[in-house]
């Protein structure tokens, strides 16, 4: 497949975009398939060639084979189908400058190309996990596989069409993780969240929700041609994809009572995000250990991650890019022979990948990998307020609104989120208050209990490490003395 690439916008912490180039005609590449009916209207179906069998991988550390956990197929991707006008999408590409590409049979995935931005998202809370990448994870006492599929705390696969909304997409999968952790079986709105900021950064999508209460995706499903319209880039090509006016949604009377309605059901808070401060896989792969999801970004090369030039479900690794970002999450690893491949969760729907999931090396997480951040998410699944403390837990506890667990009150007497006392800061919430508690207050890190430590952050007692140190934040971090 010829592809033509483009300089287009690259990915800060303040600013991610999505950036590719589409093919210059209205046939696939060599093995993709059009489903049923979604050849360009007017010409005849394509030949439906044999789909070509998986190679080996042409890298000299990858196997030529690897044990794969066969997970039960994902249920269809959540949100309102809308066929794409193929015909129409491919005679706007000359003159579109923000080209979609085909990723996998059929399904056409919108990019950006807007100028490069160069600066942090404001909101995030810093979270620092820095270390130095040997180029091998042969020596970690980490588990050979965390994928969070398993323990069924992954959410639901979405697509976010020929629309560049996978910072959106994304950061809602990223919450739904977070909320099944908490027992929450719910997903979050992606067009709720992509409401609110509608351009395609990563930046802008974290600081204008950070602070929101945001809907489920049952109160308002995602619709690639609603998000075509709140689009603020009125020469978007998901307009022609969809026969949709980029930027008519504020004149759009059946869009903004949408919004009106998911702001009046709002019930899941994104309560901080906390930018991590390495590439480094080792870190990452702790933090994916103890159960967390990242929401990331890559430098990408388009074709490199489609589909067809997967082998065995991994994409393979490249060198430089044009400045082309996406913004996934990463939900687990694997170890093979000594080397990590880590789990991407992606928002192009169950035809990419394997049921919407693909792996990456941790070279390229070590090379690619632009920005990585925490969610916090506070909710519940029937109401309108915050999860309230549970009144199981002992005086001067509180539960956690990420784990659940019964902690200690923060001194303020508000509540743990993930292990971490919040600080009052400007544009951060410090978490729900608490009454006063009947019993005393929280133990001081000095007199802790027989078999607990004080936390070196928040100075709250609690389980050590392994090895006996104390948790940072209520994590155990990779080197920590």
């Amino acid at each position: 497949m010829r592809v033509t690439k483009l300089r287009c916008l690259g990915l800060a912490s303040a600013a991610l975009a999505v950036v590719a180039c589409s093919t210059p005609g209205p046939q696939t590449a060599p093995g993709y398939r059009y489903p049923p009916g979604q050849w360009p209207p007017g010409q005849p179906p394509p030949a439906q060639p044999a789909a070509p069998a998986q190679s080996s991988p042409g890298l000299p550390w990858l196997p030529l084979a690897w044990p794969t956990v066969r997970l039960p197929p994902p249920p269809p991707a959540l949100g309102i189908f809308r066929p794409i006008q193929v015909q129409a999408l491919l005679g706007a590409l000359p003159s579109s400058p923000c080209r979609p590409h085909e990723v996998s049979p059929g399904n056409w995935v919108g990019f950006d190309c807007t100028p490069l931005h160069l600066s942090f998202m404001r909101r995030a809370v810093p979270f620092h996990v820095t270390k130095s990448f040997s180029g091998t994870s042969a020596a970690s006492n980490l588990p050979a596989t965390v994928d969070h599929r398993s323990d069924g705390t992954e959410g639901p696969i979405k697509s976010q069409g020929a629309v560049g909304t996978c910072t959106a997409v994304s950061l809602s999968s990223a919450m739904d993780h977070a909320l099944r952790r908490a027992g929450i079986a719910d997903a979050v709105s992606a067009l709720h969240i992509w409401s609110h900021y509608r351009v395609p950064q990563m930046g802008e999508a974290g600081d204008a929700n950070v602070d929101r209460r945001l809907t489920s995706e049952g109160e308002w499903p995602y619709d690639p041609a609603a998000a075509c319209k709140l689009m603020r880039r009125d020469d978007d090509s998901c307009g022609a994809a969809y026969g949709v006016e980029p930027g008519s949604a504020d004149a759009d009377p059946q869009i903004q009572g949408a919004r009106a309605r998911a702001d009046a059901t709002g019930r899941y808070q994104l309560a901080a995000v906390d930018g991590l401060d390495t590439n480094d896989p080792e870190a990452l792969a702790s933090l994916l250990a103890q159960g967390e999801d990242l929401w990331v970004a890559f430098n990408i090369d388009e074709e490199a991650w489609s589909t067809q030039h997967h082998q065995g479900n991994v994409i393979p690794d490249y060198g430089d890019t044009d400045g082309s970002g996406h913004a996934v999450v990463l939900a687990g690893y694997r170890t093979v022979q000594g080397q990590r491949q880590f789990l991407i969760h992606n928002s192009w729907g169950p035809r990419w990948g394997e049921d919407g999931y693909a792996w990456i090396s941790e070279r390229m997480v070590a090379t690619q990998l632009r920005y990585a951040y925490r969610v916090r998410v506070q909710g519940t699944p029937g109401g309108d307020a915050p999860a309230s403390p549970a009144s199981s837990c002992a005086p001067g506890e509180a539960q956690d609104v990420v784990t659940g667990q019964c902690r200690s009150a923060c001194p303020s007497g508000g509540v743990p989120v993930a292990g971490v006392c919040l600080p009052r800061i400007p544009g951060l919430p410090a978490g729900p208050s608490l009454p006063a508690p009947p019993g005393p207050a929280p133990a001081p890190s000095a007199s802790c209990p027989a078999g607990q430590v004080g936390d070196r952050l928040t100075r709250q007692c609690s389980n050590p490490c392994p090895g006996g140190a104390p948790p940072f934040g209520g994590l155990c971090l990779p080197g920590m003395p």
